[in-house]
């Protein structure tokens, strides 16, 4: 958010907010060498956001089949082999994404809105995951506490980025 303040970044047509930020940073720079790095930094994000998006689908089958040990879900989720369960739980978000589709009637705005905000849920649930892995292995791995701090570093900026996203977006349907 300071770079768009600091270089004044305004809406421009069929540019995304990044895209007009990237190119006001690099307007000084070496036509070729600005191009190239708009382009990869774009590239970066692009696969940051897919691979963001495909956390949800492979891991939330997993949380499924944890849910229904815990009777959250239906208990059948629990007994199937990861395989089933896997293959079950993308078919069911799949669906659900599907009828969130048509509910929704594609609106990218509101879909934005959830997919940033399920993007910071399954990052800051992992989070504290790994730093309780961290804590309890602390006593038979070696460099456990660089491995904790990052992972405690990344829960508290994911979380702090989840309240904030969830907050400034809540009349928009976060």
């Amino acid at each position: 958010m300071p770079g768009y303040i600091v270089f004044r970044v305004q809406h421009v047509p069929g540019k995304t907010l990044n895209a007009a930020l990237f190119h006001e940073m690099t307007r000084s720079w070496n036509t070729h060498v600005g191009y190239g790095f708009i382009l990869l930094t774009l590239i970066s994000e692009a696969v940051l956001l897919f691979v963001a998006s495909q956390t949800g689908f492979l891991d939330g089958p997993r949380v499924l089949s944890n849910m229904a040990l815990d009777r959250w879900v239906p208990s059948r989720f629990s007994v199937l082999s990861d395989r089933l369960v896997t293959h079950n739980g993308i078919l069911i978000m799949g669906c659900l994404s599907l009828v969130l589709m048509i509910l929704t009637r594609g609106s990218a705005r509101f879909l934005i809105v959830l997919y940033s905000i399920n993007v910071f849920v399954t990052f800051f649930l992992s989070q504290p995951g790994m730093v309780r892995h961290w804590w309890q292995s602390r006593f038979t791995v070696k460099d456990w506490f660089p491995k904790l701090t990052v992972n405690g570093i990344g829960m508290v900026l994911t979380a702090f980025i989840l309240l904030s996203v969830s907050i400034i977006k809540f009349h928009e349907g976060g």
